[in-house]
């Protein structure tokens, strides 16, 4: 172990010996017994676990909401773009008819002209 460094059984057994030592002034300072301090001690340390974990609790779920907004928020869009999809498709699809219509009439119009040519000379 490096120089300056203290074991880290050796640490949590010297904070335990300085709260203890700490409850302990605290009590007779207090006037109060010694389980009374570390009642005390017990719920105010409970009660910063608890704020804390409130704190951490109401960051998570901000965290939650804003996923679940950003999943709104592409759902959204992948609706918009399946439907510009569907629009584009049956625009396709009309071109297609239109195609054939066209190339229907062309073929009607080929087969008049021809006809036409033929009984006519020109």
């Amino acid at each position: 172990m490096k120089a300056g460094r203290v074991a880290p059984k050796k640490t949590l057994a010297l904070l335990a010996l300085g709260a203890f030592a700490g409850v302990a002034l605290s009590a007779a300072a207090a006037g109060t017994s010694p389980a009374q301090a570390w009642i005390a001690h017990a719920d105010a340390v409970f009660e910063a676990a608890d704020a804390a974990n409130l704190a951490l609790a109401r960051e998570r779920a901000a965290r939650e909401a804003w996923v679940l907004h950003a999943d709104a928020v592409f759902a959204s869009a992948d609706a918009e773009n399946l439907a510009k999809a569907g629009i584009a498709r049956e625009s396709h699809a009309w071109i297609a008819h239109a195609d054939a219509v066209f190339e229907a009439a062309d073929a009607e119009n080929l087969r008049i002209s021809r006809a036409l040519v033929a009984r006519t000379g020109y």
